[in-house]
């Protein structure tokens, strides 16, 4: 059997399944022990011609679907042995440089044979999913730009899925393009200003946290990248308040928190309209204990801490006075219920007396009125 023909027999093709389901290690169990034969016979193959474009992009798409070891077809033998061809084809070169020197042959049929695959019935081809999504991953600028509307289509048929593992595989993507295209001149001019947006914040109505959570970063990113730094407070903070606001499962909470104090700080003096909004999500939270060790009041405090230092930097303080009351009423709260379980040197218990050591600083005669009688602050 020719070269050809040995890689393409051992390239995953077509599952089938009798209903719609994530793929299991049984799925696979004949194209496992196969396909690691092939790569095995591959690597010590020393007939492969490294001149043979064609025969260098069939094995480039084979070691490609195979270096996830988290996919249930590939072992750590899978990688192994295509980390090992991958390194015999580029002869020491990076993955990047090697797709550079030969773009118009390796790189660009690579991408054809996988998008040929994708057209269509992409999700039964799972294999032409991972390789087409490392193979993306590894266009660097500033070469991604001439590539973005020949893989938008596909990433966003990945971010429209139910399944969580391709919604976040399609977002991870995303992150990739945001971050090797040229804003103004290349991702703006190809696909406009709202797509990405868009996507985004539509998956973050999702309900699987590692979604939510591949979305705010690349959201965050996204931003920062198109020197939008301010929409991030006039979109996206109150997004994020109305999702700690009005989701009950804990998880969603914890992961929407995660992000308050990041959004917080790069929202800097558009903060403003949702003074209100962020006192009432801070009190909200800071009643319910979290007991995967505090972590959603933690990230209160430390939206808390940004919050403060935004108010004192722009001489908030006025402006920020109407709400001090409500603040130290959690504050001391919180403090009264960590001291009384010897919790003084707990690491929410810290960050919350360090934000009421700045009220006090802020806001002396509130603080002096509040807690006059008290015997201990």
């Amino acid at each position: 059997m020719d070269i050809i023909n040995m890689t393409v027999k051992g390239i995953l093709g077509k599952v089938i399944l009798e209903e719609e389901r994530p793929y299991i290690l049984s799925d696979f169990k004949d194209h496992l022990i196969h396909s690691r034969n092939v790569l095995k016979e591959l690597q010590y193959d020393t007939t492969i011609d490294l001149s043979n474009h064609l025969v260098l992009s069939d094995i480039i798409c084979l070691c490609a679907e195979n270096l996830n070891p988290t996919d249930p077809w590939v072992t750590e033998e899978h990688v192994r042995h295509s980390l090992y061809l991958l390194e015999q084809i580029t002869s020491g070169e990076s993955i990047q440089a090697f797709f550079m020197m030969n773009e118009d042959t390796i790189l660009k049929r690579s991408i054809k044979i996988l998008q040929t695959l994708l057209l269509e019935d992409w999700k039964l081809y799972p294999g032409a999913c991972s390789a087409f999504q490392w193979i993306f991953s590894h266009i660097r600028f500033p070469h991604m730009g001439q590539y973005i509307k020949e893989f938008l289509p596909f990433i966003l048929r990945f971010t429209d899925d139910w399944q969580s593992s391709n919604k976040v595989r399609g977002v991870e993507m995303i992150q990739h393009l945001v971050e090797e295209c040229a804003w103004n001149t290349e991702l703006n001019l190809a696909i406009g200003e709202e797509l990405i947006p868009k996507t985004l914040f539509h998956l973050l109505h999702s309900r699987e946290v590692d979604v939510i959570d591949a979305s705010l970063t690349t959201l965050i990113l996204f931003y920062q990248k198109s020197r939008k730094i301010n929409l991030i407070g006039q979109e996206l903070l109150p997004e994020l308040l109305n999702s700690i606001a009005i989701t009950s499962d804990i998880y969603l909470r914890r992961v929407y928190s995660n992000y308050l104090s990041k959004v917080i700080y790069n929202s800097g003096v558009h903060v403003t309209p949702w003074l209100s909004k962020i006192v009432q999500v801070f009190q909200h939270c800071s009643t319910f204990p979290d007991p995967f060790n505090e972590k959603i009041r933690i990230n209160i405090q430390d939206g808390l801490a940004k919050l403060l230092n935004i108010v004192e930097k722009n001489e908030m303080t006025l402006l920020f006075g109407k709400y001090v009351h409500n603040v130290l009423e959690f504050l001391i709260r919180i403090i009264y219920e960590l001291s009384k379980k010897d919790m003084n040197e707990d690491e929410l218990f810290i960050s919350t007396r360090d934000n009421l050591s700045m009220i006090s600083r802020l806001y002396k005669e509130e603080t002096s009125i509040l807690c006059h009688g008290m015997d201990k602050l």
